[in-house]
């Protein structure tokens, strides 16, 4: 009696949806991941567009209110200006000086802000014709890191969103070709079949 013959159909018809599949899965993960990183850069775009207006505001009701104080009051008055709008600055600081350099006002140093790598400063002087040097140079930074955390979560969102198409393709393909290829495994087997007994 001759040994069985190997069976060489399914094997092939396998490797080919395995194959079919791979690539399926990185065609789309390469098509959804451009699709999601021209996403991501439209809404960092806007990210940037609206920290840009936040700053701008901020910074303009800080020189409207300083510029207001300093043509009518001294020092005294534009510190206790600065210190009722404390609640509408939370996280951000401000430094006030004199012409020759000495602070009027100043707030507390932010250790977030010396870390932080999304931090925006507006420099901008007022004139103070009360104040001696006749002007005063204030300061103004703000800290975006929150709104580029949320920036990095959607990130990391987009990335798995990615993976996951990618792997839901490469199942669905490969359950679609192995459903497909079933006549021609049937075929195969029945071939090898009748050849094994052709050789007894």
């Amino acid at each position: 009696m001759s040994a069985p013959a190997k069976r060489e159909g399914a094997p092939m018809s396998y490797s080919i949806g395995r194959r079919l599949s791979l690539r399926l899965a990185l065609l789309t993960m390469a098509i959804v991941g451009f699709i999601f990183w021209c996403t991501w850069n439209a809404v960092a775009d806007q990210h940037r567009s609206k920290n840009e207006r936040e700053m701008d505001f901020r910074s303009g009701v800080i020189v409207k209110m300083l510029t207001a104080t300093a043509a009518a009051g001294d020092e005294n008055a534009i510190r206790e200006k600065i210190e009722s709008y404390a609640a509408m600055r939370d996280g951000t600081r401000l430094e006030v000086k004199r012409a020759d350099g000495s602070f009027v006002y100043r707030d507390p140093d932010i250790a977030a802000h010396a870390m932080s790598k999304h931090l925006r400063s507006s420099r901008f002087a007022i004139d103070a014709p009360r104040i001696a040097g006749g002007k005063l140079d204030a300061a103004f930074s703000v800290d975006f890191a929150e709104d580029a955390k949320i920036g990095d979560q959607w990130a990391a969102v987009l990335a798995a969103a990615t993976l996951a198409s990618g792997a839901l393709v490469a199942l669905g393909a490969w359950w679609q070709v192995r459903r497909e290829l079933r006549p021609l495994h049937e075929l195969a087997r029945r071939r090898l079949y009748y050849r094994h007994f052709e050789r007894l």
